[in-house]
């Protein structure tokens, strides 16, 4: 869990203004934070009628974005052309939205890893080392649009960019130079606008996202007519836990806004032969130990947060959260569904599992739409919920299931000394509703009051 100063909730406005003129629909798009302009990251433009897509990143620090969406250009610039370590070895020339290439400038060949995080320091892609040679490719499958940092570990050293995936997926471009690549710094010349297969006609639905770093706005859906204006509010994506400052991320799912990771308030530690009913017991999985410290060096508490008996969750979550319903829950996965999270982009039955689990962590599964299928990239942890399988601890001491399967408490009494709970699979897509005994160990997930 990282650990930095208070990062309070303060909101801010993005006020977006359409322009129309007998031939281009021209928008003007400026921002404000705390009642002052602010300069915006990037800009996502999405049909959601022909499910095309333009990205504007690496914008420059101005007051107002013009952005002519019939030529899709944008007056000023369009992001950053080349990036070159001082060395040379590697070099990023960025060249059409969501596309990046990578020129090593080595006379012999080597190893690269590539690892992709979002803006929450959450890691969204991680390759295996790739053996460089002319030519070579690596393809990234990112689980949703947005801007991501990319670090390139290599044997001349590790090199790290900013970048935004568009359309869900980056390919970086490796070859091998004898000579330097040329550098070509600042921004590209105004009104040049990268190839993209974006459209539109007057009548279709756009769905516009604003990014900003450490600030989170909801998209906004749009209908491109003869005049509009949309207001984005801003607030801070993480927030710090004052009882033992740790930093968590959140994510708002519909009129909810969900913990993004597992809770970690760990005031004490039990090994997993203590048992309770009635008492509190907080349990790191792995550790056999009663040291607080201890157990927070762990990789399992650092990577799967706390598992709680039911008891201990009464009063697990900070001030200004609780511990979800059952029916709270229940309104998460209709929403999903309704809203094509399944896998497959239907709107019936449970198949949201994919869409809240990490891309990573997950034991392998064959089965077509299951957590730990590689199956429908564009529909991994798309909710951002980042569900992670961290197993749970028996009622007769024991832990069990790590990398296979996830489960969630809820507040809700089901029989007596029973609690109804969500669990999540490896090996299918849906997510799993049941009740069970209150001495287990289960994950926790807090909710927003």
């Amino acid at each position: 869990m990282k650990r930095t100063r208070l990062i309070l909730p303060v909101m801010g406005l993005l006020c977006l203004v359409f322009k129309l003129s007998a031939q281009d629909v021209v928008y003007t798009i400026s921002g404000e934070y705390e009642g002052n302009n602010i300069a915006l990251d990037s800009i996502l433009f999405e049909n959601l009628k022909n499910g095309t897509s333009l990205v504007f990143d690496n914008l420059p620090v101005q007051n107002d974005y013009i952005i002519n969406l019939t030529k899709q250009e944008h007056q000023g610039s369009t992001g950053i052309n080349l990036y070159a370590p001082a060395d040379k070895n590697i070099c990023v020339v960025k060249n059409v939205p969501g596309q990046i290439h990578l020129k090593c400038n080595y006379s012999t060949g080597g190893d690269a890893r590539v690892t992709v995080y979002n803006l929450q320091g959450q890691l969204a892609y991680e390759s295996s080392l790739h053996a460089i040679q002319s030519g070579s490719v690596i393809s990234v499958s990112l689980a949703k649009s947005g801007i991501y940092i990319v670090k390139v570990a290599a044997s001349s050293g590790s090199y790290t960019f900013r970048t935004v995936g568009s359309s869900r997926v980056i390919a970086f471009k490796i070859n091998l130079d004898d000579q330097p690549a040329p550098v070509e710094s600042g921004y590209k010349s105004a009104l040049i606008s990268a190839a993209s297969d974006f459209s539109f006609n007057i009548g279709d639905s756009l769905r516009v996202s604003v990014f900003k770093d450490r600030l989170y706005a909801s998209p906004q859906i749009v209908v491109v007519s003869n005049s509009s204006s949309i207001e984005f509010l801003f607030e801070s994506i993480t927030f710090i836990d004052p009882r033992d400052d740790n930093e968590y991320n959140w994510v708002k799912i519909g009129e909810q806004t969900w913990m993004a990771e597992n809770l970690a308030y760990l005031p004490s530690v039990s090994p997993s032969s203590g048992n309770s009913y009635t008492d509190p017991y907080y349990y790191v999985y792995g550790y056999q130990g009663t040291d607080v410290t201890e157990a927070k060096a762990t990789t399992n508490y650092q990577t799967y947060g706390v598992l709680y008996n039911w008891p201990a969750t009464k009063n697990a979550c900070p001030a200004g959260w609780h511990l979800p319903s059952d029916a709270e829950w229940t309104e998460l996965e209709n929403y999903l569904i309704a809203n094509g999270y399944n896998y497959d982009g239907t709107t019936t039955d449970n198949k949201i599992a994919k869409a809240m689990a990490t891309d990573y962590g997950w034991n392998f599964s064959s089965n077509t739409g299951a957590a730990g299928n590689i199956d429908y990239p564009a529909k991994r942890n798309a909710t951002g919920f980042s569900a992670l399988p961290g197993g749970y601890r028996h009622d007769f001491g024991g832990f069990d299931s790590i990398g296979t399967h996830g489960t969630w408490w809820s507040a809700t009494e089901g029989e007596t000394n029973q609690y109804w709970y969500r669990r999540m699979g490896y090996d299918y897509s849906y997510v799993h509703r049941n009740m069970y005994l209150k001495e287990y160990g289960y994950s926790v997930r807090c909710l927003r009051d």
